[in-house]
Parts: C-alpha cells; structure tokens; sequence
C-alpha cells in the first residue's frame, strides 16, 4: 500500500510541477515610447495604436509633462473659465479624466478614473510648468487598439501652455499558460496514477490460509 501511495503522490507531483512550470501571470510590453515626446499646445491630442495578442487586462504607465501655464480646476481668465481637462481614450471610451494645475491656476480634480490607478502631481510656481504621473488599469481587446490622449481648454499659445507626454508603457497581463512539453507531462503524471491505482484493484484477494 505504502508503494503505491508513493507512486500516487510521484504522479501528481510530475503534474503540479507542470503547472508550476507554466509560471505566474506575466506582463508583456505591447507599447514603450521612452522619453518626452514633442510638447503640443491645449487643445490638442495625441494617438498611439498598439496590438494584443488576447483580449484582457493590462496597465497603461504614463507621465504628463507640463510647460507653462497649465491649469487646474477652478482657474479663471477674467470672464472666462480656462480650466485644461486632459482626457485618455481607450478605444473610443474615455477611461481616465481630469485636471492637473502645472504652473498654472486652480486645484488637481481627478473627474473620474478606474478601479485601482494611482496618480500624482506637482507643479513649479506660475509659469515653471510641473508633472504628473499615472498608472490606470485598462481592459484590451484582442487586435488592434487605440490610445488618444486629448488636452482640452483655450487656446493660450504655445509659448503659454504646452504639454508632452513622457515614459508610455503599455502592458497586459495574461496568465500564463503551460506549454505543450508541460501538458504532456501533467497528463503523463495523472496517466501513472490511473495506472498505479489499476493494477492494484485487479490484484487478486488472497484466500485465508
């Protein structure tokens, strides 16, 4: 009894090591785009394309860079409200919104984001611009998908209010999944099993002396 036990639990564990083989969720870099890119005036917008292997959940990495006067919520110009809402698109859904004061004007808002993203701020004084910093948890689909990034607000000139997009990384993060040797090898461990647990059953009970 005791060799088949070990035989059973040899088994099993040539199968559990297959799994273990297939390793943890990973992540695979599906956008890099290291760096500031050039800086745009507000209004404008910014849009990357990038392909997934399989529809699931990844992360979007991400810094804003502001040059100027870059406001926050609440900024006013005289009469005029001048608040500068930047806006992330994700396959024409918008996933992350709000207002970051960068030398500017006004107060950080986040209007509205996803479950789990972490974001943060600063400014210089008036007019040195500042920097935020995001990593927002997204849902990709399988095949092409699109990223626009949209600054909205009055347009005060490039040598007022400019703004760049710094260190983009796209990832996902898919379970990983066994390779076909470690199939063969999981299935191979329960097959022993089986067997092991087989021949016992059809060993012949011994009559009493």
């Amino acid at each position: 009894m005791s060799k088949l036990l070990t035989s059973v639990l040899l088994s099993l564990a040539a199968g559990s090591l297959a799994l273990e083989a297939a390793g943890p969720a990973s992540a695979t870099v599906l956008l890099s785009e290291p760096g500031v890119s050039a800086f745009r005036p507000t209004p404008g917008s910014y849009t990357f394309f990038f392909d997934a292997p399989v529809e699931g959940e990844g992360t979007i990495d991400f810094g804003l860079v502001g040059r100027g006067t870059i406001d926050g919520q609440g900024a006013t110009c005289g009469a005029n409200e001048c608040d500068d809402t930047f806006t992330l698109i994700l396959n024409g859904n918008d996933l992350f919104q709000g207002l970051f004061h960068m030398g500017g004007l006004g107060v950080d808002l986040v209007l509205f984001s996803p479950g789990g993203a972490t974001v943060s701020a600063t400014s210089g004084a008036l007019g040195e611009g500042g920097t935020a910093t995001l990593s927002l948890p997204a849902v990709f689909r399988n095949g092409m998908n699109s990223l626009t990034f949209v600054y909205t607000g009055l347009d005060q000139g490039m040598d007022d209010e400019a703004w760049a997009i710094a260190d983009l990384t796209v990832r996902d993060n898919v379970a990983g999944v066994p390779e076909p040797s470690s199939w063969a090898l999981m299935i191979a461990g329960f097959g022993l099993a089986g067997a092991a647990l087989r021949r016992r059953s059809a060993r012949p009970v011994g009559r009493p002396a």
